[in-house]
């Protein structure tokens, strides 16, 4: 089917881009790592010897067969000691796309041969020494890249344990590595890296039937940090096949879609199917689907299911060849406009799916994009334009042309003491777009900057640099006034127990107080002496903090100041203890896959999609039974309970208590459909009530949702919708206008404390 839309990117207000948390550094699925091999004798470089030399080959390749395996590259040199003397059986590393390993040969020569096309950092390791990790390094199909030399230098070390994320006991067996080197957990779940490069570090750790972690650690040469505990999240496992409609589909990724909000945008991988369209990997428990991409093929998605740690469940996906967006950009007197810089943005998730380069008279063409509604935008270097709402089916060609508008922006950005700052990229786009703001300027030297060629009519205006970056929404085209102020504040602190152990794991988030440019900001940290730093805007902050195996704690009111660090804050928080129960059906069998929380929120989308959980969560397995841990000891809780098709049949209370001595919970289950059903609509994140006097407010602003990221809180009144007040309306109508479609935007005039602001939100999935 081949349709026309013209689609101006004229005067409109768009929603807030969706928030999409994802835990700092969590991975999944298979790595593929061949063995260690020796290489043949090489070329024999010295450390005078110039850059390494790169030989392409025949990759050329302008090969553009859809479905042709990547061409694989090589990287081949000497490793020695400072001396320059060979350092025979050094272990040489390339991490990218895909990992593998050589062994050096008694001359210090390595080959490293299978690398697919991508960038890769090179890294070698002998005992405890260890060489500059080299790279990033892009290596094209077939590309040869010789004469490399990696010098041996002192290096550092790192230990620790590696533990269950929910159980806290230990992972025997877990392999641990960084740089060259590598190590197996022992039975206590102790590990120790030798032979790592100096300064900041990614550590990968992996087990059978767990998530594979990666996170960051500085060590320094000659000394070894200890205390580098990490826990890891048991997994399910799923594995399937990838089809087309022309068979198996080989060499496709596979990965994973966590629901909740912004679920739609995060995706973890799985796995690079075999050339038979097989597929296994490891997934997080809960509810999601699986996303296939490559090929050639369009982006699939398979159906949403539930599945519970250690399960395993068989999903297949078939491909197709998806839809094709096109069109031509126009400047504003109607010529087309070429090289502009062309992205297909899908609506409900803020990810782009498809780019490409205008033409000479402007034509573009973006393909494969999957079934959705899309955002097509046009960065040129005369301006930028958006055309939202192109909705496309399998088989679709739909046109979408865009026209740059006559609109400006202009002002200047400025340190947090009011000095210019020259050379900060400013970024623009429209008020909420899904999309990212695209650079559109660079400031001078007075810290001036303007953007013009700009389609709306309200824009939000980013400015990032050295000394930091913020973003102001809700800005009118015309404006020549807009003071971009960067301030880059610092909250610093420590994470003990209640006893003032340091708590290695855990999740900082900080939440601004006051209305203004701030943002949320979380992140995961590995730090073996429970210290963190968090780079935050200037202003008034709440900040949580959970790890595993304690309650969720933090501080009410922090103060970050701007271009210092904030005074040093520690947060103790009370170990946890856990709550053992079993779900049964009326007759006293037990039921699986039964979702059960000590917090009602935990059982749908904006609770598990928060930073810091409100509550713990767990599924039952195949005989009912399920552990709610990190409640707080002694605390009776009451638990909540659901799976489609039944309803808790009477409220139940749980003491929680360590090391299994609480009693057994019972929750009984009986066959009724929810009363809110299994429906799905696109909302915003919060529920709201009617006050005495007939104002709306906002009884709950949900944690992770668009509404609360964007600094609604509750209590704040509700005094519009998309420009139409809601004086007179009762709250189920105030509902149904803030509801609508997923990825769609919506405009609310708010109201808190006598003071009125606006934001701009995108509707995201929301399913009960």
């Amino acid at each position: 089917m081949r349709r026309r839309l013209f689609i101006p990117a004229v005067a409109i207000v768009l929603a807030v881009g969706a928030f999409f948390f994802l835990l700092s550094g969590s991975e999944a699925g298979p790595e593929s790592a061949p063995g260690p091999e020796r290489s043949p004798a090489a070329e024999r470089p010295t450390r005078d010897r110039p850059a390494p030399f790169r030989d392409p080959g025949n990759s050329a390749a302008g090969s553009s067969i859809a479905n042709a395996a990547p061409a694989p590259a090589q990287v081949s040199g000497r490793v020695v000691d400072e001396r320059g003397r060979a350092a025979a059986s050094a272990i040489v590393v390339a991490r990218g796309p895909r990992e593998t390993s050589a062994v050096a040969g008694k001359d210090g020569d390595f080959l490293l041969r299978g690398l697919i096309p991508g960038e890769y950092t090179i890294f070698a390791s002998a005992g405890a020494r260890a060489s500059v990790p080299l790279g990033p390094v892009p290596l094209g199909s077939y590309e040869e890249l010789r004469e490399v030399v990696l010098v041996l230098e002192a290096g550092a070390a790192l230990s620790g344990m590696v533990l269950d994320g929910q159980r806290g006991g230990p992972v025997a067996g877990a392999t641990v590595s960084a740089g060259a080197a590598s190590a197996t957990a022992d039975e206590r779940g102790r590990y120790r890296l030798s032979g790592l490069p100096a300064g900041i570090v990614a550590v990968r750790a992996r087990a059978e039937g767990y998530l594979a972690r990666s996170f960051e650690v500085e060590v320094s040469a000659g000394r070894e940090r200890a205390g580098a505990d990490v826990h890891l999240e048991r997994a399910a496992r799923v594995f399937g096949k990838v089809f087309s409609s022309g068979g198996p589909v080989g060499g496709v990724t596979v990965q994973a879609a966590l629901y909740g909000f912004g679920s739609r945008g995060t995706l973890i991988p799985v796995a690079t199917n075999a050339p038979d369209g097989t597929f296994s990997g490891w997934v997080p428990a809960g509810h999601l689907s699986l996303v296939s991409a490559g090929g050639g093929y369009a982006e699939t998605r398979s159906a949403e299911f539930e599945i519970a740690a250690g399960e395993e469940r068989e999903v297949n996906l078939t491909l197709s060849a998806g839809g094709t967006l096109f069109g031509t950009v126009r400047s504003a007197d109607g010529a087309g406009v070429p090289a502009c810089s062309m992205t297909a943005v899908e609506s409900a998730s803020g990810r782009r799916l498809a780019s490409s380069i205008s033409g000479p008279a402007g034509q573009y063409w973006l393909a494969p994009v999957p079934q959705g509604i899309y955002q097509v935008v046009a960065t040129c270097q005369a301006g930028r334009a958006e055309a939202p709402g192109a909705r496309v089916a399998d088989g679709d060609q739909v046109g979408v042309d865009l026209t740059l508008g006559s609109g400006s922006i202009a002002g200047r950005v400025v340190d947090w003491s009011g000095k210019a700052v020259a050379g900060a990229a400013v970024g623009v786009r429209l008020e909420g777009s899904a999309e990212t703001a695209s650079q559109v300027a660079t400031s001078r030297a007075d810290g001036s900057f303007e953007a013009g060629g700009l389609a709306g009519q309200r824009f939000t205006v980013s400015a990032a640099a050295a000394q930091g970056s913020v973003e102001r929404a809700g800005v009118p085209a015309g404006a020549r006034d807009v003071l971009l102020m960067l301030g880059s504040g610092e909250l610093v602190g420590q994470v003990t127990g209640e006893r003032g152990e340091p708590v290695a794991d855990f999740v900082a988030y900080a939440e601004p107080l006051e209305l203004g440019e701030a943002r949320p900001r979380s992140q995961r940290f590995v730090s073996p002496g429970g210290e963190f730093r968090l780079s935050l805007a200037p202003g008034l902050y709440a900040l949580r903090v959970s790890a595993t195996g304690y309650v969720p704690g933090g501080l009410e009111r922090v103060v970050v100041r701007a271009s210092a660090a904030s005074e040093r804050v520690r947060v103790a928080l009370r170990e946890g203890a856990s709550i053992r129960g079993r779900v049964v059906d009326e007759g006293a069998r037990p039921l699986e896959g039964v979702r059960v929380a000590t917090n009602e929120r935990m059982l749908w989308a904006f609770g598990r999609a928060a930073p810091v959980p409100s509550g713990a969560f767990a599924i039952s397995d195949s005989a009912g039974a399920f552990v709610l841990f990190g409640v707080a000891s002694g605390e009776r809780a009451q638990l909540f309970a659901y799976k489609e098709g039944l309803s808790q049949k009477a409220p139940v209370q749980a003491s929680a208590g360590k090391d299994g001595d609480s009693p057994e919970a019972v929750v009984v289950m009986r066959s009724r459909v929810h009363p809110e059903g299994d429906s799905e609509f696109g909302g915003v994140g919060m529920s709201l009530g009617r006050g005495d006097r007939g104002e709306i407010f906002v009884a709950d602003a949900y944690l992770g949702g668009p509404a609360r990221e964007a600094g609604v809180r509750s209590g704040d009144l509700v005094v519009a919708v998309d420009a139409f007040p809601v004086a007179g309306l009762d709250v189920q109508q105030v509902v149904t206008r803030i509801r609508g479609q997923v990825g769609t935007p919506v405009l609310l005039a708010m109201q808190r404390a006598g003071k009125d602001y606006q934001v701009a939100l995108q509707r995201v999935s929301v399913k009960f």
